[in-house]
């Protein structure tokens, strides 16, 4: 075999790949659906997946306005939720 057949280029993962990678890992450690995480939920599963996975993806580098977009929030609802997060 070659040499190029042994490496594996990667490239960073785009905005989108990142939050489902999140998503995933956050609803498997919080035992609820990714539905569920990117849905509307106001019940308190949900909800604290989802401040997970907004605070997560926050320490990742997205921006509050690009994590708001995501989910379908205005960009305070995420600071407030991961403001919320952190404090617990």
């Amino acid at each position: 075999m070659r040499q190029r057949d042994f490496i594996r280029i990667s490239r960073p993962l785009t905005p989108r790949e990142r939050l489902m990678r999140v998503v995933q890992a956050v609803a498997d450690e919080h035992f609820v659906e990714p539905a569920q995480i990117m849905g509307d939920s106001r019940r308190r599963e949900p909800s604290r997946a989802r401040m997970d996975c907004w605070s997560r993806l926050r320490r990742e580098g997205l921006s509050f306005q690009q994590i708001g977009r995501m989910f379908g929030r205005d960009h305070t609802t995420v600071i407030y939720g991961v403001r919320k997060w952190e404090a617990a």
